[in-house]
């Protein structure tokens, strides 16, 4: 005899052939497995056989509460019973996320639950799991694949080892625990890989037609002939499958809008597939909350909104954002600044830098000496004549200064007046 011992919590205890039989040790225990000329079996804590001792190998899952069977190198499953829920008649079987059970047959891998109900036909090349918690396709998370490079090597590790190729390592109760934020599988046909996902009931809600699938938040970027789109968790087309490139950052960003590429032109679209700029410009730098848009046409850069419309003019060679209304534009290397409601500059391009007072001023650099301008109007409050400037309270509008190796504090009240030596 071999005696192989589990207790409730699926510890394993083995004996030795030439002991004794015993019975295992631990007030949980309540059966064993034992083997008898080359043949592996399961009995009860009494010695009554649970499972013939029949079989080539006999493997106990304490999560499904399930024996792995394998005869003839074929794999079945058994309960805790002792009835023999699926004759061996698998090449491979190992547990799966949400009490499943992944299978391959002559056909492909598929999935079973624990009591042999078919949850998908046996028809892919792999299954991999999605996820709730993953939003970062680099951090190489959001996907655990039953052998993700199915087509190059071996689909299911035999069950003999009990594992399963997890992107290059074995399931272990943290996968299990993974398996609680599941939103789906990915699934894999063909020879050369085609991608699709499946739902956790096991409903194929996109087909296996994709070279690529990338699965952030809850959107699945997809990939065919080239070409890319996207589809939500549920499976509808957000956006066609027709751009060049969609930005991953963007959808990690959880924006609303989403950059696009369709030749060499890039626009917006937004994640209910409408499109907000379509693709006409040679890019698009960055987003000014979500109904403004930093664009560059040719070697410039300007301020369109979500309608197209030009709020600045692509004419500078590098523009920022301050507050609701104002850009910061570049040209030659000097700064000025840009009123996108009355669509002119309002403070002159002749400054080294601009940095932020106020909504209603800035602090304005020119040669090695610092000042203050009205925004609005663009007058020069106070011209630069000091070496250092700084905010010491926004709300109140006082400022420190250094002028002639000397500190000391300006008061800017909302009307532009201006009391230098302020006593606080």
């Amino acid at each position: 005899w071999k005696i192989i011992a589990f207790d409730t919590l699926g510890n394993e205890i083995t004996y030795n052939e030439s002991e004794e039989r015993e019975e295992p040790k631990g007030e949980n225990e309540e059966f064993s497995i034992v083997e008898r000329a080359g043949k592996k079996g399961v009995v009860d804590k009494k010695g009554k056989q649970i499972i013939p001792i029949a079989y080539d190998e006999v493997k106990y899952n304490q999560k499904l509460k399930v024996f792995f069977l394998k005869k003839r190198g074929k794999w079945g499953l058994g309960d805790s019973t002792g009835k023999i829920i699926i004759f061996p008649k698998y090449k491979f079987i190992t547990p799966f996320c949400e009490n499943l059970i992944a299978v391959k047959d002559e056909k492909g891998i598929g999935l079973i639950d624990k009591e042999g109900n078919k949850i998908t036909p046996t028809e892919y090349n792999f299954i991999g799991i999605i996820f709730v918690g993953c939003k970062d396709y680099y951090d190489r998370c959001e996907i655990s694949a039953i052998s993700y490079q199915a087509y190059k090597s071996s689909v299911i590790s035999d069950m003999v080892e009990n594992i399963a190729i997890v992107k290059g390592s074995e399931f272990s109760d943290y996968e299990y625990y993974k398996c609680k934020e599941m939103k789906g599988f990915i699934i894999g046909k063909e020879n050369e890989v085609k991608l699709g996902f499946i739902n956790r009931k096991g409903k194929e809600i996109v087909p296996p037609e994709f070279s690529r699938i990338i699965p952030i938040g809850d959107f699945l970027i997809v990939k065919k002939n080239g070409k890319y789109g996207m589809f939500d968790i549920n499976g509808n087309l957000i956006i066609p499958v027709e751009y060049d490139w969609i930005s991953l950052e963007d959808i990690k960003d959880f924006r609303r809008m989403l950059r696009v590429r369709l030749d060499y032109d890039v626009g917006v679209v937004d994640i209910e597939g409408r499109i907000i700029l379509p693709p006409k410009y040679d890019d698009i730098k960055g987003f000014i909350g979500d109904d403004k848009f930093i664009v560059q046409v040719g070697a410039y850069i300007g301020v369109v909104d979500k309608n197209g419309n030009e709020l600045v003019p692509a004419e500078y060679e590098d523009l920022q954002w301050y507050g609701n209304k104002f850009s910061l534009v570049n040209k030659d290397l000097k700064w000025g600044i840009f009123d996108m409601e009355k669509k002119k500059e309002v403070v002159p391009i002749k400054y080294n830098k601009i940095a932020k007072l106020t909504d209603e001023f800035a602090f304005v650099k020119l040669g090695d000496k610092w000042g203050i301008v009205e925004l609005s109007s663009g007058k020069e409050i106070l011209s630069p004549r000091y070496e250092k400037i700084d905010v010491y309270d926004e709300e109140k509008g006082i400022v420190w200064v250094e002028k002639g190796g000397k500190g000391f504090y300006i008061k800017v009240f909302q009307n532009g007046k201006v009391i230098e030596y302020y006593d606080r």
